[in-house]
């Protein structure tokens, strides 16, 4: 995903958006009891994209930095 959209927060948010999905159905493949660890990995989940808060208003707007690209810095245009 960073490859195509090049903004690396979308795919740390994603990811711990489908983190806790695929613990689950890893562990019920594997024949594992998936509650608590479904649990824990949600809970992490929560973690991330609480401290992706700002990155994921950013990109919502349209500001976000992009990978590989030149830093957004305000006040840029007024020279």
């Amino acid at each position: 995903l960073v490859f195509l959209t090049k903004i690396v927060s979308l795919s740390s948010a994603l990811g711990s958006v489908f983190y806790p999905f695929v613990t689950w159905g890893v562990l019920c493949f594997l024949g594992r009891e998936p509650l608590y660890d479904s649990v824990c990995a949600a809970i992490i989940a929560i973690i991330i994209l609480v401290m992706h808060k700002d990155n994921i208003g950013r990109m919502l707007t349209g500001t976000e930095n992009k990978f590989g690209g030149k830093k957004k810095t305000e006040g840029a245009d007024e020279e």
